[in-house]
């Protein structure tokens, strides 16, 4: 199999990973939509296979630091699935009398919640940046990352819920799309 073709599909997964966190996490802004939460279960898993495919694309320019934000942004997927399937299992009455709050603010899971979080904080920040520098994708998608990195700290003043994996939805699109039109030119 070409570089060209998982490039490719790098790039379907990111459009699609995309479109599935900016909508999923609108559905399930309130962590109360079976459809949001399976949306967005689908969309992190979708965004390990987008980032592999951004990653590879421009790895040579991006270097350690852009190895480093790639391992991060893999890692914080791969953290908060599992968040999910509790939601998941919430919401349809598999488990009940949990709630989503008590599980995030206590113990071990607080803190795989708060590692992930400053994983994907990190990882967004250094990806758009390597990425701005790397020259060879979009821009506007890099900034959108970055823009989602700096969230937890804008959300003091812009309180508006679960801005930060929207905004990486659509870098995800807007890296997506330009992954796959670079990616059909390349020999």
């Amino acid at each position: 199999m070409s570089k060209n073709v998982l490039f490719q599909l790098g790039a379907v997964c990111g459009i699609l990973s995309g479109l599935l966190l900016a909508i999923g996490w609108t559905i399930n802004i309130g962590r109360d939509s079976l459809i949001g939460a399976s949306m967005v279960l689908a969309g992190y898993v979708l965004a390990i296979f987008a980032f592999t495919g951004m990653y590879g694309f421009q790895y040579k320019q991006i270097g350690f630091l852009g190895l480093l934000a790639f391992f991060l942004i893999v890692m914080s997927c791969a953290v908060f699935t599992p968040w999910l399937f509790l939601d998941i299992g919430r919401i349809s009455g598999i488990i009940q009398g949990v709630g989503w709050q008590e599980v995030q603010e206590n113990g071990a899971t607080h803190v795989v919640g708060v590692i992930g979080g400053v994983g994907f904080v990190l990882g967004y920040l250094l990806f758009g940046i390597k990425t701005i520098q790397a020259k060879l994708l979009n821009k506007w998608p890099a900034i959108l990352l970055i823009v989602a990195a700096i969230m937890p700290l804008i959300y003091t003043w812009v309180p508006i819920g679960k801005l930060l994996p929207r905004l990486a939805g659509l870098a995800l699109i807007g890296f997506g799309i330009d992954l796959w039109v670079k990616s059909k030119g390349r020999n």
